[in-house]
Order: C-alpha cells, then sequence, then structure tokens
C-alpha cells in the first residue's frame, strides 16, 4: 500500500482506471452486459499502467518487464478487483435509476 502514494501510475491502476472504466461500461450497456464489456478493458489498462511504471531492462532475479508488470498486477489484484467492483455497482445503480421501469 505504501507504494501506492508513492507513485501515480500505481494509484491510477488501483483505484481510478478500472471504476471509471467499469462506471461507464455500466452506464452504457447496464449491470450484465456492462461488466462483460468492461473487463478486458480493465484488464489491459491495468496491466498498461504497470507495464509503464517497471523500470525498463531485465531485473536483478532475471525476470523481465512484462512478467514484473503481471507480478505487481497479481500482488495489487485485491485492490483494482474491489474498485473494479465498486465502479460496476455504482454503475448499475445509476443505470437502474434512470430506467423508467427501475424506478
Amino acid at each position: 500500500m505504501g507504494a501506492v502514494m508513492h507513485n501515480p501510475l500505481v494509484f491510477l491502476a488501483d483505484f481510478i482506471l478500472p471504476l471509471v472504466v467499469a462506471l461507464m461500461f455500466c452506464l452504457r450497456w447496464g449491470p450484465n452486459r456492462g461488466i462483460l464489456f468492461a473487463v478486458i478493458p480493465a484488464l489491459v489498462g491495468v496491466f498498461l499502467l504497470f507495464f509503464f511504471q517497471v523500470s525498463p531492462g531485465v531485473n536483478p532475479d532475471g525476470s523481465g518487464r512484462v512478467a514484473s508488470a503481471f507480478g505487481y498486477m497479481t500482488s495489487e489484484s485485491i485492490m483494482w478487483i474491489a474498485s473494479f467492483l465498486v465502479g460496476a455497482a455504482i454503475g448499475s445503480v445509476i443505470w437502474k435509476l434512470r430506467r423508467p421501469e427501475g424506478k
């Protein structure tokens, strides 16, 4: 959690991007299709932000940049998955309230 406060890309990948992607897709397509359509863009966006956060070259343990980014993505998954689900829940509630039969 300490790295989140010192690195803006980690903050974006953990909290902002998954929430916004899930919120926008659920507002556009509703709760069911919105979550299904938002999973791939959220995964790709989180991976790319972690990829850009990792230093280029080979790490001391011999792993490359992609492996390091995937490692960060899996270790920080509890935060960005929770953020995705919060965005999906907020988008679903707003979508239901905006529809006449949702009231």
